[in-house]
């Protein structure tokens, strides 16, 4: 999980990798030679998915779903979590813990910080696939 804090922007800190290339290495395994574009489809698949969950609705309704809120940020989890963006999946398992186990969250505050560090995320897999584009 991430070691919380808060940085001089008022987002939380997480001191998880950014990115785990093992994961995105293992995933190229499954496609020898790139041949059939695996890992750019999974990447542009994760870079589009999750900007779609990150804009949706349940992160603004008045009042709060955490129900929806838990269950994006467990989609969001697994999806990052495949492709080794461990700082990405860990913000939000952090958030859907604190929701399932009932403990106060500042929903606003994880999801700003699930923002920045999805488009950290998406920079730096676009640098390794050049031809993804976020």
């Amino acid at each position: 999980m991430c070691l919380q804090g808060v940085d001089m922007n008022g987002l939380l800190i997480c001191e998880a990798p950014l990115l785990d290339l093992g994961k995105i290495e293992e995933l190229g395994q499954l496609d020898p030679g790139g041949a059939a574009g695996l890992v750019r489809r999974l990447v542009e698949l994760f870079v589009v998915k999750s900007l779609e969950m990150l804009r949706s609705p349940c992160w603004a309704a008045r009042p709060l779903d955490l129900d929806a809120v838990a269950r994006t940020a467990h989609s969001l989890k697994s999806s990052s979590a495949a492709l080794g963006a461990g700082r990405f999946s860990a913000l939000c398992a952090q958030l859907e813990h604190k929701i399932r186990s009932g403990e106060a969250v500042e929903v606003p505050l994880y999801h700003a910080a699930i923002q920045s560090v999805y488009h950290e995320t998406a920079e730096a897999l676009t640098r390794i696939l050049p031809e993804v584009t976020p």
